[in-house]
């Protein structure tokens, strides 16, 4: 379970991210943060300026809260706000790739459009600011 949701500012780097292309093929399973995940057709591939983290962006989702940054071919900078409430117990979130757990603590987000992801306290403090 988690609190109230209040709104955030995205404040985080540019990530490199490509579209994926399975057209004609199966979607692809992976796993990611514990549980299994999907891609399908169409989603983007995002991999963060760390090099440590990638992860899939349903297509619409990423043409809604992404950019591309000028200059710098195949990098986009993340825009906007979403809402976030900090979880006071452990639990699992339904995302549009599969499901992600969190534990007491971690930020449980909500997109424009409505999707939800979770993540840990330092990541989230990191990539978004109070309004």
């Amino acid at each position: 379970m988690f609190g109230d949701f209040s709104v955030y500012n995205v404040i985080a780097a540019p990530v490199t991210a490509v579209p994926l292309s399975f057209d004609g093929m199966e979607p692809l399973k992976y796993t990611k943060w514990g549980k299994p995940q999907t891609a399908k057709h169409g989603d983007w591939l995002i991999a963060e300026q760390d090099g440590q983290s990638a992860y899939t962006c349903a297509a619409d989702v990423f043409a809604a809260t992404y950019q591309p940054v000028a200059g710098q071919p195949g990098r986009y900078q993340k825009f906007g706000t979403v809402e976030a409430a900090e979880a006071t117990e452990p639990g699992t979130v339904q995302t549009l790739e599969g499901s992600t757990d969190y534990v007491a603590g971690d930020f449980v987000l909500r997109g424009p459009s409505g999707d939800m992801w979770a993540m840990g306290a330092t990541k989230f403090h990191a990539r978004y600011a109070a309004t």
